[in-house]
């Protein structure tokens, strides 16, 4: 059996007063596909939580929110290859839950792609996934 074709090595550590995760992030990244790739993707889940949600009531925020709202978020300080080299994000969208990469030359399939993530996340005060209340996390 073969290597996974993605690996995710994560080094953090939690702020509890501030409900923050700073970590780095080892991604290594193989085109599976058929096709070079001249772009890759990550998924910021924590910036689903970024802004209220216009399909959501008021009644649903304050069952969730046990204060009030207050946004949950992951910030991308920095992003570098193997050699330091920096790598910029070059757009978001879907309401910055997605950030798009775009690659120096094309990953041709079956080649890997390591790269690094320094980041920081705050964890709203919300029930539920991807929230902090009291002890519970």
């Amino acid at each position: 059996m073969g290597a996974a074709p993605h690996q995710y090595e994560i080094t953090a550590t939690y702020e509890e007063e501030n409900r923050l995760i700073n970590g780095v992030e080892k991604i290594t990244f193989t085109n599976t596909g058929e096709t070079p790739l001249s772009e890759v993707y990550l998924f910021l889940y924590p910036n689903r939580y970024l802004e209220k949600d216009a399909k959501w009531n008021n009644d649903f925020y304050r069952r969730t929110y046990p204060a009030e709202f207050n946004p949950g978020s992951i910030q991308i300080l920095s992003i570098s290859d193997t050699n330091g080299n920096d790598i910029a994000i070059t757009r978001f969208s879907q309401g910055k839950t997605i950030a798009e990469i775009r690659l120096d030359t094309p990953l041709s399939p079956g080649d890997t792609f390591v790269f690094n993530v320094a980041f920081v996340s705050q964890i709203p005060e919300r029930f539920g996934v991807f929230g902090a209340f009291r002890n519970w996390v």
